[in-house]
């Protein structure tokens, strides 16, 4: 099982072995990095048409819905219900087609509605083909019913860009732990993501503090 922590001790290892100093940078700051390396290679992986696999995938569990006012604006109801998530959903990883929802439909795991775009579910819902069919969509980070239902809990599954916000959402009494909560990437990506983290975001680190050190050896000293 791979950690947070497990992939900050192995990134800084990979840092000294390519001769360079890890030691300007936090744990948070590397986790930082991780987690936008991680999402830029699982966007390009993805974006080439290779399938979703399910190391990269966090499940939100039982997510409880309710009814609220389908109104755009806070300050001005329009007294049309629409069903939607009681709190925002984490932060997905975007997609070239879309974001990175992988499942929202019942907590069976086998009545999946059709994930699509508001605009979208506006004239799917009036097709012929679309108007029994059950949809959902995101607005402002919450997850929305085209449909009503009796049920007070759906399932959401995704792609999401940050580990920390997934547990907070899922568990908010339990803090997020480095060591011991599963870290959501592929082993394959892990050797790409480091490479890539040296070579390319921490290179222009080291590139941009050489050169404030550089202007300021160079200043006229009166």
């Amino acid at each position: 099982m791979t950690t947070l922590n497990k992939l900050i001790y192995n990134l800084r290892k990979f840092i000294r072995d390519s001769g360079s100093d890890d030691l300007k940078f936090s744990d948070r700051q590397l986790e930082f990095i991780i987690n936008y390396v991680r999402a830029k290679l699982i966007r390009n992986d993805i974006n080439k048409g290779n399938s979703i696999s399910d190391n990269i995938k966090s499940d939100l569990g039982a997510v409880k819905i309710k009814k609220v006012d389908s109104s755009e604006s806070t300050s001005i109801p329009i007294n049309r219900l629409v069903l939607r998530t009681e709190r925002k959903l984490p932060k997905l990883i975007e997609f070239s087609y879309k974001d990175g929802i992988t499942y929202v439909g019942g907590m069976d795991k086998m009545s999946p509605f059709q994930f699509s775009t508001k605009a979208n579910v506006n004239w799917q819902q009036h097709s012929k083909f679309g108007k029994n069919s059950k949809y959902a969509y995101l607005r402002d980070s919450y997850m929305c019913l085209s449909f009503d239902t009796n049920s007070k809990w759906i399932n959401i599954e995704g792609v999401f860009q940050d580990p920390r916000e997934v547990k907070a959402f899922t568990n908010p009494t339990e803090p997020y732990n480095a060591d011991v909560d599963p870290y959501p990437i592929s082993e394959h990506m892990i050797q790409p993501m480091n490479e890539l983290i040296v070579s390319k975001e921490l290179n222009a680190y080291f590139q941009l503090r050489e050169d404030v050190v550089n202007d300021a050896s160079s200043e006229i000293k009166k």
